[in-house]
């Protein structure tokens, strides 16, 4: 990832990398809130609703 970002790497190359080293974008990490328990559905997708 540092050396994406050092080397001006495109959205789409940096995205893929993130995804590779298991990074969860914020509707997941919602979501597996969700299901963990942790908040209802409807807060998760309340605070993702742009994510």
């Amino acid at each position: 990832m540092q050396s994406l970002i050092l080397n001006r790497g495109s959205a789409q190359a940096l995205a893929e990398q993130a995804s590779s080293e298991g990074v969860r974008k914020l509707r997941q990490a919602g979501l597996l809130k969700v299901l963990q328990g942790l908040t209802s559905a409807q807060e998760g997708m309340a605070m993702t609703q742009h994510g």
